[in-house]
């Protein structure tokens, strides 16, 4: 997808998809994470291009980094995300294999590597606060995961999480 429908769809999670919108959420994020999501973003497309790459990788990689730790969201900045990434609060920690579209994730959340992997969540996954996600699972389609969660299972498609698992 292009660079602006993808950033086109991170913001119509939160509001209406205008240029108004995009700077005022960049600018006053009213406790969303957007302005990460923008750098996650422009991190991912400066490395798919090889002359963006050689000239302005350090610079944005810097500038990501800023808003990681502005937000204390430290994120795999390799992993491919779908369209639709809406980052609600931080501290984060984000460490998936891959993540689809549609992928909500709430404060203190914990997607790592266990035994030798990392989740891969498919598309529509909202992740609420305080869970923990481990191993080499797959979250499927449209699942929740509730609040004080440790999930280190496979997740059917359509399913919920609360508590330990």
């Amino acid at each position: 997808m292009a660079f602006i429908s993808v950033l086109r769809s991170d913001l119509s999670r939160i509001a209406t998809p205008t240029l108004n919108n995009a700077l005022k959420y960049y600018f006053v994020p009213r406790g969303e994470c957007f302005p990460y999501v923008v750098w996650f973003r422009v991190l991912q497309a400066v490395r798919r291009n090889k002359l963006l790459k050689v000239l302005l990788e350090p610079l944005v990689y810097w500038r990501y980094r800023h808003f990681e730790f502005k937000y204390g969201i430290h994120g795999n900045a390799n992993i491919e995300v779908g369209p639709g990434f809406h980052v609600v609060h931080g501290p984060n920690n984000l460490n998936a294999e891959r993540i689809g579209k549609n992928f909500t994730v709430r404060q203190f959340v914990t997607i790592g590597e266990h035994n030798g992997g990392r989740p891969a969540i498919e598309d529509d996954v909202t992740i609420n606060p305080n869970a923990v996600v481990v191993g080499p699972i797959v979250l499927g389609k449209g699942c929740t995961i509730g609040a004080l969660s440790y999930v280190s299972h496979d997740e059917p498609p359509g399913e919920g999480v609360k508590g330990v698992w």
